[in-house]
């Protein structure tokens, strides 16, 4: 199944919300930051925005596009990354540029994929995970 484009968010019945970042950047190498990145037990969608927040439009992604490669999801941390955290998403028909605030919330946003697409948690520890377990007020 391709992409689908709706005008607002809506979750399908069956379907669950595991991440949700805002503040990220989609496309360009400096993009604007407007935009939300949703993880759900089905797909990720993606939520563009305009300069005053409104939504433009909904884009969903279904789970099964993304490309496996050794029985891994090819979602990665993208090239440029010290303190931002870029992610390339491969998927049958097109690739996506998403660009997170920092480094350690792509790792997580690729980790949570990684689990739901394979089933397999990741037990890497990143000072995100660190400080969203001892310190959750300090990440909010």
């Amino acid at each position: 199944m391709a992409k689908e484009i709706v005008n607002e968010f809506k979750l399908k019945p069956e379907e669950a919300v595991i991440l949700r970042k805002d503040k990220v950047g989609y496309g360009s190498p400096i993009p604007a930051k407007n935009n939300e990145l949703i993880l759900t037990n089905q797909a990720l969608i993606h939520i563009r925005k305009d300069l005053f927040g409104k939504t433009k439009e909904v884009i969903r992604y279904p789970l099964t596009d993304i490309c496996m490669s050794a029985g891994k999801p090819q979602v990665v941390i993208g090239a440029g990354a010290n303190v931002e955290g870029p992610i390339d998403i491969y998927l049958q028909d097109d690739t996506l540029h998403f660009k997170l605030e920092w480094k350690d919330e792509a790792q997580e946003f690729i980790d949570a994929v990684t689990e739901i697409i394979t089933g397999v948690k990741s037990r890497r520890k990143t000072l995100w995970t660190i400080l969203k377990t001892y310190s959750p007020s300090l990440v909010q």
